[in-house]
């Protein structure tokens, strides 16, 4: 069976042959041929090519105490873009590719940030108010808004990364962020020098308004994670 990596580190070894290396203007010419047509013959990708970034992490700090699913999603949003996600104390750290942590921690504040601006509506709907006055737990209602919010993001999130892997094992190896996981693990547990990772469990309170999370669960759909992605499936 032919070891795509193997082939990848030669063309990166080729293109490496050139004249301010000290190679002779034909060596290059040589080298840079020999490169492109194993690039053509494996269809390698040009991201495929460019040096391991450093594995990083960083730490994401949420502005108040969410329902327990809220860390689930953010540990999803990680998995979605390559990355792992663990809690430590109050912060959440997550842990890969610079670039894919860079892009984590900006879904996950945007997705702390339109979570709490759809909260706000539910506080100034009729039907909030309304059973408010009748007594209602106010506390109870807008945390079930978010657990139920929280749910169906996490749904959709899981459902994306679900058929990226299934799309991954079809296809020839082309997906970055996959890629980008295979050593992950490993280099997590030599930096942290742990041998677990902690995830958040998808654990929610006794104290549930079942109309309250029925409502987050239609405001969830509107959150948006990949246009690209989601239209992609829905054709």
């Amino acid at each position: 069976m032919l070891d795509k990596s193997k082939i990848i580190e030669q063309v990166k070894k080729l293109l490496e042959v050139n004249q301010s290396n000290g190679a002779t203007e034909a060596e290059e010419k040589i080298a840079l041929e020999k490169a492109n047509m194993l690039i053509e013959k494996y269809q390698i990708e040009k991201y495929q090519l460019k040096s391991k970034s450093k594995n990083t992490h960083q730490n994401f700090v949420s502005k108040k105490k969410y329902p327990r699913l809220f860390n689930g999603v953010v540990s999803l949003i990680a998995d979605y873009f390559g990355c792992i996600a663990f809690t430590k104390g109050n912060n959440m750290i997550i842990f890969g590719d610079d670039e894919f942590v860079g892009l984590t921690l900006d879904m996950a504040k945007r997705f702390e940030f339109e979570m709490e601006s759809e909260v706000n509506k539910f506080k100034c709907s009729a039907n909030y108010r309304t059973r408010k006055c009748l007594g209602t737990n106010s506390l109870v209602m807008t945390n079930s808004f978010r657990s139920g919010y929280c749910s169906r993001v996490a749904e959709r999130l899981y459902s994306l990364i679900e058929t990226r892997q299934q799309n991954c094992q079809k296809s020839t190896g082309t997906d970055l962020v996959v890629l980008n996981r295979e050593n992950l693990k490993e280099d997590f547990m030599k930096d942290f020098g742990v041998d677990k990772i902690y995830k958040s469990k998808s654990k929610l309170s006794n104290n549930i308004d079942a109309e309250a999370t029925r409502s987050g669960l239609i405001a969830g759909d509107n959150f948006r994670i990949s246009d690209e992605l989601e239209n992609k499936n829905d054709a």
